[in-house]
């Protein structure tokens, strides 16, 4: 299972068995999923006992695995060590993945993969002599923190390749199917007209940034984002002067 580090959302506070936590924290690849927490006063720990903040999906993974006669041993993996093992020769790929029923986690891809933790390389790095531009990876490229050795193209190209050998949990195209707002909305317009029968807005796509006059009456949100970023509301001033991707109207 591969996890994806540096999130800030889907986090439970819980106790677990001291045993437990250090099973846990002693496995390198969960490092940044699960931390010792202090109790409050109203806090009422077991004995033996520790109270933790802890990745929702590390918890729900761990408590199958600790489930009476269970068959499932989840294998952790961070998400950086998982981007350079999928880029293995198509035979060695096959080998390492003999073990394994299935991968779960990783990449939000109904998200903006540009604002994710980890940060793919640019296209225009130069490739190796002989190196195909379309599985671009390379470890000679200049890395930051938290960088990958592969473009967002060839992460995609070899994980559909991956899936291939054995079912990836969410399904990537239908994962990046659902990742425009414009997708989601244009399907939940559809269940609003033939099953539920109920008014909804408006929506638009816009090729370019439309002009200040135009939006009295609109909430306009750029593509791709997940916050208030780039969100322009009647009462919010004028709209944003960066705005080259296609944005909603509604």
């Amino acid at each position: 299972m591969q996890l994806q580090q540096g999130t800030h959302y889907d986090w439970v506070l819980t106790n677990l068995p001291c045993q437990e936590l250090k099973y846990l924290t002693g496995i390198k690849h969960l490092n940044g999923l699960i931390f010792e927490a202090q109790p409050d006063e109203n806090d009422q720990v077991p004995a033996d006992h520790a109270m933790v903040h802890i990745n929702e999906v590390l918890l729900m993974w761990h408590t199958i695995y600790t489930l009476p006669n269970s068959d499932l041993q989840p294998c952790y993996m961070d998400f950086q060590t998982f981007s350079e093992i999928i880029f293995m020769s198509q035979e060695k790929l096959q080998q390492a993945m003999k073990g394994f029923a299935a991968i779960w986690g990783g990449l939000d891809m109904t998200k903006n993969p540009f604002e994710a933790p980890v940060h793919f390389h640019p296209a225009d790095c130069p490739q190796q002599a002989g190196e195909s531009p379309v599985h671009f990876y390379s470890s000679d490229c200049p890395q930051q923190a938290g960088e990958l050795h592969c473009t967002l193209q060839a992460f995609m190209l070899a994980l559909r390749r991956l899936e291939k050998i054995l079912p990836i949990w969410p399904v990537t195209a239908e994962s990046w199917a659902a990742s425009p707002d414009h997708n989601i909305i244009t399907i939940l317009d559809t269940i609003a007209q033939e099953v539920t029968q109920s008014s909804c807005p408006t929506t638009h796509l816009l090729a370019k940034k439309p002009q200040d006059h135009c939006t009295t009456h609109r909430v306009l949100k750029h593509e791709a984002r997940q916050s208030k970023k780039d969100m322009k509301i009647p009462w919010d001033g004028e709209m944003p002067q960066n705005l080259e991707a296609p944005v909603d109207s509604c």
